[in-house]
């Protein structure tokens, strides 16, 4: 963990000696939305599912998260 700062930094570096262009992602709250662009998921419970991995698109399909 105390070394994550400058791992980042130095890939980044590399990435834009390589023409590269790179976007940091905070990562809090992203699972909650699919990754397909079509918004919120449903998730254990409030999709009616025992496990908190399994998700329920708008759809109507669902998945496993790994």
């Amino acid at each position: 963990m105390w070394r994550s700062s400058y791992v980042q930094n130095m890939v980044a570096d590399k990435a834009h000696r390589m023409g590269m262009r790179i976007s940091r992602v905070c990562a809090w709250g992203t699972s909650r939305y699919a990754f397909d662009g079509s918004g919120k998921v449903l998730r254990g419970k409030d999709a009616g599912y025992p496990s908190y991995s399994i998700c329920k698109f708008k759809s109507g399909k669902s998945t496993t998260v790994i």
